[in-house]
């Protein structure tokens, strides 16, 4: 069985036994960082417990759930894109210095993204500084639009789980 090709090695002169140690090398290190990318998003999902309990005590933030309608189309387009949509919206929406219309800019309804960008306190500029503290009048950091999109993908993947599990109770 040939492994697949080392980037920058072929064309160099290693010996055969060299290559076979940076091969296995390379291997470890790609499995190291998916094993420390899925522990740091555990990380991250325990670490808004705290975020979202206190989201809890706004009766206007309690009252946002993720519909039936909601949940078919996370099945159908998958986490991976509704976490794109995420971005796209955190990007295009939140992330600019000035936004003309903040505070009107994200609809209540239409998309898994929306509810959860209420429901997180992720929707405008003022809730952003005022649940975040993350400033307004600046344009937002990659750091800080990671950090929104991990809340709001936290939260759908909660709330989804949720809500999948009531249907499933109410069945029996």
């Amino acid at each position: 069985v040939m492994a697949a090709p080392v980037p920058g090695i072929s064309e160099t002169k290693i010996p055969p036994e060299r290559i076979k140690t940076i091969r296995l090398f390379v291997s470890l290190s790609r499995r190291l960082n998916l094993r420390r990318k899925m522990i740091e998003n555990t990380h991250a999902a325990e670490s808004f417990d705290a975020l979202f309990a206190r989201l809890a005590t706004s009766e206007f933030r309690r009252r946002f759930r993720l519909k039936a309608e909601d949940i078919a189309y996370i099945e159908r387009k998958g986490m991976e894109t509704i976490r794109r949509h995420a971005a796209d919206f955190v990007r295009t929406r939140l992330a600019p210095a000035v936004i003309p219309n903040d505070g009107r800019q994200t609809p209540m309804r239409g998309h898994p993204v929306f509810i959860a960008q209420h429901a997180t306190a992720c929707c405008c500029r003022g809730c952003l500084a005022k649940w975040h503290g993350i400033p307004p009048g600046r344009e937002l950091t990659a750091e800080e639009q990671r950090y929104i999109v991990a809340v709001l993908t936290a939260w759908i993947e909660r709330n989804g789980t949720r809500h999948q599990t009531a249907e499933i109770a109410g069945k029996e």
